[in-house]
Order: C-alpha cells, then structure tokens, then sequence
C-alpha cells in the first residue's frame, strides 16, 4: 500500500494479510501517487511498481528497497 501526498510524508508498505502487522516501510521520494501499487515481473526480478508523476519507481517486494525510477514522459 503507498500512502500520503505531501513532501517528506509518502512511503509503501507491506502488510501480512493474516495479522494486519507492517512487514516494512520505506519512504518515498516521490511525494504523490495516484495509482495502486502492481507486481510485475521485470528486469529478471519481480517488482513492485508505483507511479509519482513523472515517474515510475520500482520496489523489492520482500524488502520494499529503491530499485531506482524512470521518468514516463520521457520517451513521449
């Protein structure tokens, strides 16, 4: 789930489903986001992408770690 829009407040976390408990949370650069998160199969690893305009980040799912982001309007 990622949560919150204001600079220095947004992060995503992972939830176990069972018990509701917080598995982890990181802190996102990316202050907005206005899409859910969606686990794909990317780059050889899976991923947990999420938007923050311009951008795309992708996430470790079992450790929520920064693979790094690319801005979507760039090849428009």
């Amino acid at each position: 789930m990622d949560q919150d829009y204001e600079p220095g407040k947004s992060k995503l976390m992972a939830l176990d489903m069972a018990t509701g408990k917080t598995l982890w949370e990181t802190n996102r650069l990316w202050p907005n986001s206005w899409t859910s998160p969606t686990v794909v199969h990317l780059g050889g690893k899976m991923q947990i992408l999420t938007s923050g305009s311009p951008w795309v980040i992708g996430y470790d799912p079992s450790s929520g770690q920064d693979y790094g982001a690319s801005n979507a309007w760039a090849a428009m």
